[in-house]
């Protein structure tokens, strides 16, 4: 009961403040406002992005000095398409022949990318780098079945 209460938080409405809008939609308005270069490359300058968020049209639902953005929008402002293509390539590679727990790991990071900010994070680096040993570890293996060692 109290999950379907909460289900008006992610109405995708910019005029309503909600903190399920500002996880997963209000970085799009930033990004809506940035230049096509600036989209296609990325803008990592501060005073730069700072600028482009006075200008969208959620500029009042950022405090001072804040610039939350979940996983995805943080790639893309920060990197762009480019970016988020590269990133999308270095998944894909993870993923094939990784094993189970491996796979498992890198979804769950890209479904938290979507929902909380991860960019460039400690717990980012914690699941790539733990699916990246699950990647090894299988590709250290001799048979087919189990491999019990690390």
């Amino acid at each position: 009961e109290q999950i379907v209460e909460r289900q008006d938080e992610l109405d995708s409405d910019a005029d309503k403040v909600s903190s399920g809008f500002v996880r997963i939609y209000r970085g799009y308005f930033v990004f809506d406002e940035m230049s096509p270069m600036e989209k296609l490359f990325g803008l990592n300058d501060k005073a730069a992005l700072k600028t482009t968020v006075e200008r969208s049209s959620v500029a009042l639902m950022f405090r001072e000095n804040e610039l939350y953005f979940n996983g995805i929008q943080g790639f893309l402002i920060n990197n762009g398409y480019v970016g988020i293509v590269l990133f999308a390539i270095f998944v894909i590679w993870m993923w094939r022949k990784n094993n189970l727990v491996g796979r498992c790991i890198l979804m769950m990071l890209c479904s938290l990318l979507f929902v909380a900010s991860l960019f460039f994070t400690h717990t980012m680096l914690l699941y790539l780098v733990i699916s990246f040993m699950m990647k090894y570890q299988r590709s250290n293996c001799k048979s087919s079945l189990i491999c019990l060692h690390f």
